[in-house]
């Protein structure tokens, strides 16, 4: 995907916050049912790896410790998690660990499963593909209009941005405009920490414009 490439280094505290969004999320929704391949188990694990400080704590030590961490995981939170057996789960592991996704650390007694620096990069654009904007129960009447202005030279991440406020729900009004009406700053602001735009876009509160009444209708207001 080519947003992957435009990441840059992330604000820790709009990543925090993203991440404890995300938290909630998996909770609620209890990390999504019936994953099958290795593909959709290794996104969970790496979700779940930066959810928690970007650290698994697997269990002891052991020579094989590719081999027996299906073991050291209770079967119960992996089944939870995961829908998958032992022996998909440790597939999973070896195949993040052969692409450097992740790095297994012994010490003491305890075996850590802890994201590497392209695992952090692939974890923060599996948010960046989830990323949701909440519906507020009552509108509050405001508009939230997003207007960038990002040269031919960062096309690629004009487009990306493009894209992502669409996928998300945003009613594109000019080329570079798009609307929305519920709270977005957050979410806005850590895509603009992700592609690194933080002076070429900017959110606009209005109460009113010129042809309103086509976009309530579209969000159904």
């Amino acid at each position: 995907m080519k947003g992957q490439k435009l990441i840059k280094k992330i604000n820790k505290g709009l990543l925090a916050a993203a991440r404890d969004d995300y938290q909630k999320l998996l909770m609620k929704e209890k990390m999504i049912s019936n994953l099958k391949s290795i593909a959709e188990i290794s996104s969970k694990l790496l979700l779940i790896a930066g959810v928690a400080s970007a650290v698994i704590i697997l269990g002891a030590i052991a020579p094989n410790i590719i081999g027996v961490i299906g073991k050291m995981v209770n079967k119960e939170k992996r089944k939870f998690y995961f829908k998958c057996d032992e022996k998909k789960f440790n597939q999973t592991l070896v195949h993040l660990k052969s692409r450097h996704f992740i790095k297994i650390e012994p010490d003491k007694d305890t075996t850590y499963l802890k994201l590497t620096k392209k695992g952090e990069r692939r974890h923060n654009l599996f948010i960046l593909e989830n990323l949701k904007i909440p519906k507020m129960k009552r509108w509050d009447g405001r508009w939230r209009m997003v207007i960038f202005d990002i040269s031919e030279k960062f096309k690629n991440a004009r487009e990306a941005l493009r894209l992502k406020l669409k996928d998300m729900g945003f009613y594109q009004v000019q080329k570079s405009v798009l609307i929305f009406p519920y709270p977005c700053e957050k979410e806005i602001n850590f895509i603009k920490q992700i592609f690194d735009l933080n002076n070429q876009v900017k959110i606009v509160l209005v109460d009113s414009f010129q042809g309103e009444e086509e976009i309530r209708q579209h969000f159904n207001l």
